[in-house]
């Protein structure tokens, strides 16, 4: 049985990575790029006689019939196209979290389980459920 722990943080470059520079000011920033489909859009913009480096994730599609769209498309897109995808999904961070309802909304529509770790839920919340909260429990997340 394949479990994947979900984690959103940056990872390092990989054999199969390729990382690009962009100056701005006098500091280098490196983007990783792991494939050409996830790359959010970067506009240039001049601020009083400097360049400005905008990364839009905004301006990204949608992860098919999930309706998650942003830089959560960034962050998931590798678990939405994964070939042999995981039974669980197990994931943490706070009760209200952007992450969690596009987790939850992924899951869903890929027929995976999905379990949530947080720190204890109030019982206000627990009681009546709102929010991000109650669309990923509508979506099927079991939190713990």
């Amino acid at each position: 049985m394949m479990i994947l722990i979900a984690m959103t943080f940056l990872l390092p470059c990989s054999s199969g990575a390729r990382a690009t520079i962009l100056s701005m000011s006098k500091t280098a920033i490196p983007i990783v790029r792991r494939s050409s489909a996830s790359i959010s859009p970067v506009q240039i913009h001049n601020l009083w006689g400097r360049e400005i480096f905008v990364k839009r994730d905004d301006l990204l599609l949608s992860l098919g019939p999930t309706n998650v769209s942003g830089n959560k498309v960034r962050k998931f897109k590798a678990l939405v196209e994964m070939t042999s995808k995981p039974k669980m999904v197990i994931s943490c961070g706070g009760s209200q979290s952007n992450a969690m309802g596009a987790l939850a909304a992924i899951c869903n529509s890929s027929g995976m389980q999905f379990l949530y770790v947080t720190p204890p839920i109030a019982r206000s919340l627990k009681e009546n459920p709102r929010g991000n909260f109650e669309a990923a429990i509508q979506k099927g997340m079991q939190a713990s």
